[in-house]
């Protein structure tokens, strides 16, 4: 594993309460959230190599999984 993926990891590890609580506004059904989990760390993973401002991780994950969850 390349420094880079422990990175990412690292920070979905740091942040993924925020991934489930969105989850949970979102979907009642237990499948559906691990649709949608799975569906959130692939736009966050898509997106990783773009973020300037990794100061605001927080942000950019709530925004993201929000994003992806309307979707």
């Amino acid at each position: 594993m390349n420094p880079h993926e422990k990175e990412f990891l690292a920070i979905i590890s740091d942040y993924q309460g925020i991934l489930h609580k969105v989850n949970l506004v979102y979907f009642r059904n237990e499948e559906d959230r691990k649709d949608n989990f799975q569906e959130i760390i692939f736009q966050l993973w898509r997106s990783y190599p773009g973020l300037k401002n990794k100061s605001s991780l927080g942000s950019w994950i709530y925004r993201i999984s929000i994003n992806t969850s309307i979707t």
